[in-house]
């Protein structure tokens, strides 16, 4: 995949508030942490969702989230963000990294 495929892959498996979680990676229908590769994962991180999306790729996740590092732009890790954000915000840095990626 592109980076560009695989934000546009990870924004869609978060883009519902209630498949977004925060302070771990993935959690299952009862919100208990669980591997981001569980089948029972119903919710991600912005860097579990990119994981899952990348298909657990490593040279597409890290293709993916230097974009996601570009529009944050700060020593403030994807985590960090991830954790100290809104929703509405996550997905905005996801609309701003998919549109770097597809521009690259």
């Amino acid at each position: 995949s592109t980076p560009a495929e695989t934000l546009q892959k990870a924004r869609v498996l978060i883009a519902d508030p209630a498949h977004w979680t925060q302070r771990t990676a993935a959690r299952d229908a009862a919100t208990t942490p669980v591997p981001v590769a569980s089948p029972y994962a119903k919710s991600f991180c912005t860097l579990g969702a990119v994981d899952r999306a990348a298909g657990f790729d490593s040279h597409d996740f890290y293709d993916a989230t230097a974009f996601l590092y570009q529009v944050i732009g700060s020593a403030e890790s994807i985590a960090q963000f991830n954790d100290s954000h809104t929703h509405e915000e996550v997905i905005a840095l996801f609309d701003a990294a998919i549109e770097k990626a597809a521009a690259a």
